[in-house]
C-alpha cells in the first residue's frame, strides 16, 4: 500500500462506544482517547510509521522470546480462570506467532503466512528476581474493572503493572459490554498500563471461553497492536484510500466478521485478507500474518521495545549456558513425538526437561552414547526448558512441545 500519513478522527472512533454489541477490538477507542488528551501523540505515531518504513531489518535475526505476566482480576470462581486455561493461551499465542497453527492450511494461495520468529512464555523470574508462575491474582470487588482506570492499580483493586521494559503485561478480567480485548501500541500508553487487557471469556482456548472467539485469537489480535501493527483497513473510519502501512496486506475498505469465502474484495483487488489476524472475523477463521507484518513488528520491537530482548523475565533459576552446548545438536525445537540430541564427543551426560515453571518433568541419563532420543510424546503441548548436564557443567535449551 502507499505509505500516507493518517490523522485520526477521535470522534469517529468515539462511534465505536455507542454502538450496542459488544466490539472486537477496543484499541483503536483507547488510542482515540489517549490522543484527546495528549494531541502530540499524533505526531509520534506519524514519525513511528517513518522511523519503521526506513528501519533496515538484519537478514539474519535470532528468535524473540518475550516474558508475560498474566494478571487475573475476578470478583468470583468463574472469572478466576484456571493455570490450564492461561497455559492454554500461551500455546495458542506460540502456534500462531510461530506459524504452527493447525489452521494454517487454510491461507488462500493468494496470499503468503510468515513466521514470525516471534514466542512468548509464562514469566519464571518476577521482577526481584524471585521464581514466580508468571501469574498473579488478584480478588475486587470492582465490577467490570476492564472498564475502569482501576484494573491497573493495587489501591483500586486492581493489579499494578510489572516493568514494562521487562514484561508483557496481560490484564485478564471482565470488560462486561465493552470489548473482547484492547492494546497500547508502542508509545501511546504511559509506564503504568502499558500493555493488553483481555475479557476472561475470550482468553484461552478452554475454560471460560466462549464462542466464536474461543482460539485464542484475542490476544494474537491486541500483540499484533501492542508491536504496532495497525488494523488491515488502518486507523478511523478505513476507506479505499487508507493504509495499515503494510504493503503485502490488500487494501480493506472496513472490517469483516463472521466466516467469508475468498474471495471477498471490498476495494476492487484480489480480495479481503479477512483470514489475517487483524482482521475482526471468528476466531476459527483468521490464521495468518505476512512477511511485512512480521518484518513491522520486529521493526518495532528492535526500535522502541527494545529492552525486552534482554529481559531475563524468562531466565530459569539455577541454569547456566557455557561451551558445553557447542557440542550438541537438538533436532526438533518444536516436537510433536520425539527430540534427538548428538554430541559431537560427548558420551555421558544427564537430561533433565523441565516445565516453564521450573519443575521437572522427564530426567534422562546416557553412559558410552552420544546420541539421545527423548521421548515427549506424553507432555502436555508449550514450552519446555532441557537441561543438558556434564561433569558438572550444563547448559539449556528451550523447545516448543505442540499437538500431534
Amino acid at each position: 500500500m502507499k505509505l500516507n500519513i493518517i490523522v485520526l478522527s477521535f470522534f469517529s472512533l468515539l462511534f465505536l462506544s455507542s454502538i450496542a454489541q459488544k466490539q472486537r477490538c477496543g484499541s483503536d477507542y483507547k488510542i482515540a482517547e489517549r490522543i484527546a488528551e495528549n494531541p502530540e501523540l499524533i505526531e509520534l505515531r506519524n514519525q513511528q510509521n517513518k522511523e519503521i518504513a526506513a528501519y533496515p531489518l538484519a537478514k539474519s535475526r535470532t528468535l524473540i522470546t518475550i516474558p508475560v505476566v498474566v494478571h487475573i482480576l475476578y470478583q468470583n470462581s468463574t472469572q478466576n480462570i484456571s493455570n490450564t486455561q492461561i497455559q492454554s493461551q500461551i500455546n495458542s499465542l506460540n502456534q500462531d506467532y510461530r506459524r504452527l497453527n493447525a489452521d494454517a492450511s487454510q491461507t488462500p494461495s493468494t496470499f503468503s503466512g510468515e513466521d514470525t520468529e516471534i514466542e512468548f512464555c509464562l514469566a519464571t523470574l518476577d521482577p526481584n528476581g524471585n521464581p514466580t508462575s508468571g501469574i498473579t491474582r488478584t480478588f475486587t470487588t470492582v465490577n467490570e474493572i476492564g472498564t475502569t482506570n482501576n484494573y491497573y492499580r493495587t489501591s483500586q483493586g486492581g493489579k499494578d503493572i510489572w516493568n514494562r521494559d521487562e514484561y508483557l503485561n496481560i490484564w485478564v478480567c471482565d470488560l462486561g459490554n465493552t470489548y473482547l480485548g484492547f492494546a497500547y501500541p508502542p508509545g501511546v500508553a504511559p509506564a503504568a498500563y502499558d500493555g493488553l487487557v483481555i475479557d476472561y471469556r475470550n482468553f484461552g482456548t478452554l475454560g471460560t471461553v466462549t464462542s466464536p472467539y474461543d482460539k485464542g485469537r484475542t490476544a494474537t489480535h491486541e500483540i499484533g497492536h501492542f508491536f504496532n501493527l495497525e488494523h488491515l483497513w488502518g486507523s478511523g473510519n478505513g476507506g479505499c484510500n487508507s493504509t495499515d502501512f503494510v504493503s503485502d496486506t490488500p487494501t480493506q475498505y472496513e472490517e469483516n466478521y463472521g466466516c467469508l469465502n475468498h474471495p471477498s474484495p471490498s476495494c476492487g483487488n484480489s480480495g479481503d485478507m479477512f483470514m489475517n489476524y487483524m482482521d475482526y472475523v471468528d476466531d476459527a477463521c483468521m490464521n495468518a500474518f505476512t512477511l511485512g507484518q512480521k518484518n513491522r513488528m520486529i521493526s518495532a520491537i528492535q526500535l522502541y521495545r527494545t529492552s525486552l530482548l534482554t529481559s531475563n523475565g524468562c531466565g530459569l533459576v539455577g541454569l547456566t549456558e557455557n561451551s558445553l552446548q557447542s557440542d550438541f545438536t537438538i533436532f526438533p525445537t518444536y516436537a510433536t513425538k520425539t527430540i534427538q540430541l548428538t554430541s559431537t564427543k560427548i558420551n555421558n551426560y544427564q537430561v533433565d526437561i523441565y516445565a516453564i515453571d521450573g519443575k521437572i518433568v522427564s530426567a534422562y541419563t546416557t553412559k558410552g552414547n552420544t546420541n539421545l532420543l527423548l521421548d515427549v510424546s506424553t507432555l502436555e503441548s508449550g514450552m519446555y526448558f532441557l537441561r543438558i548436564t556434564s561433569n558438572s557443567t550444563s547448559f539449556t535449551e528451550k523447545f516448543l512441545k505442540v499437538a500431534q
